[in-house]
């Protein structure tokens, strides 16, 4: 289904990239005989559905594609949405030129952020590399002329773009162009459920219903009280997570989300102490860390919107080599390394090796 809508889609995208390609190389290749080092230049726009995130929308850059300094784009932007606490989402509701680090790969690059005027917001980013000269007062007042002049050509572009988009569920460019998800995280997403729990079932399955209503309320009141929720329920057990703050750059740092992880720790406390209360079933707790977004199924009146996180599927793996005769905590790569650290004593005393 809209494979026609995604064709157009792709091919208006392929146009905006092309025009980028042109405005880079009329008002910032030349920059490059300064000491000037202009890498990459990427138009974003907000995500109407999943407004946590903005979109990738096209790219062209000026240094070949087999370049190592192309590397972090490939891994982190194209073809993925982008976290909206970035410097580019940060910028996209300005009206004017501005020009700082870049938040997400900040040791490489500074940028340059040239917003749409309103209708359809949008936002052209250049990248520079930190290893190269700063662009003078001059070279950034020639580009803002230059931006005035050639900004409608995009902005025409991606006018199309939104009104193609509109024919699908969420309408949004990036669920039908299908995106992946941004790689930096938003959440702290959690499952638990009871071990052995089809063989109970099959024997109890009226004492296992009434123990996942009655602990599973325990657990979202838990989560709830620091700002998180319910995912889905398993049937044996729940998803649910933790949200991430945007404020400050924290989803974008290793250092600043280590930060945050300590005031975790004592939420994982809470989570441990309810289920190691637990005489009846053997529970197992696993912790991830990544994204959790909205997501639609059906179509028209008959859609549904839920909640979704990529980490699950990994998660849920994790989760069934846990051991069934006790009850333990695992934590993926991505939380051993960011709240294994600052992991309480209780929680350390249940944690299993996956190594």
């Amino acid at each position: 289904m809209y494979e026609l809508e995604r064709q157009c889609a792709a091919a208006i995208t392929n146009n905006l990239s092309h025009e980028i390609g042109r405005i880079l190389r009329h008002s910032v290749v030349p920059w490059q005989h300064t000491g000037v080092k202009p890498e990459a230049a990427t138009l974003f726009t907000p995500d109407p559905y999943n407004t946590e995130g903005i979109i990738p929308v096209a790219t062209s850059s000026i240094i070949e594609a087999d370049d190592p300094r192309l590397i972090f784009q490939k891994d982190n932007i194209e073809k993925h949405r982008v976290d909206a606490s970035c410097a580019a989402g940060q910028a996209l509701d300005t009206d004017y030129i501005s020009m700082g680090s870049s938040t997400m790969n900040p040791d490489h690059h500074q940028v340059i952020n040239l917003p749409i005027s309103k209708e359809p917001t949008a936002l052209l980013q250049i990248a520079l590399g930190r290893d190269g000269k700063e662009p003078t007062a001059q070279q950034l007042a020639e580009l803002s002329e230059d931006w005035k002049k050639c900004r409608r050509q995009l902005s025409l572009g991606l006018a199309a773009l939104n009104e193609v988009s509109q024919s699908y569920p969420t309408g949004s460019v990036a669920d039908l162009l299908r995106y992946n998800a941004p790689t930096t995280p938003n959440a702290i997403p959690i499952i638990w459920d009871i071990s052995d729990s089809t063989r109970t079932v099959e024997m109890h399955d009226g004492a296992v219903r009434t123990f996942v209503m009655e602990f599973g309320g325990r657990v979202l009141d838990i989560v709830r009280r620091h700002g998180g929720g319910l995912i889905n329920p398993t049937g044996d057990g729940q998803n649910v997570f933790l949200p991430i703050p945007a404020e400050n750059g924290t989803r974008l740092s290793l250092e600043k989300l280590r930060t945050f992880g300590r005031t975790v720790a004592p939420i994982l406390s809470e989570l441990v102490h309810a289920a190691s209360q637990v005489d009846e079933y053997n529970l197992r707790l696993t912790v991830g860390i990544g994204r959790v977004e909205c997501t639609m199924s059906g179509h028209g009146q008959h859609a549904t919107q839920g909640l979704f996180s990529p980490q699950l599927f990994d998660m849920t793996k994790l989760s069934k080599n846990q051991p069934r005769d006790k009850f333990t905590v695992a934590l993926d790569d991505s939380a051993q390394r960011i709240l294994g650290p600052n992991l309480p004593h209780e929680v350390r005393a249940v944690l299993y090796d996956k190594h």
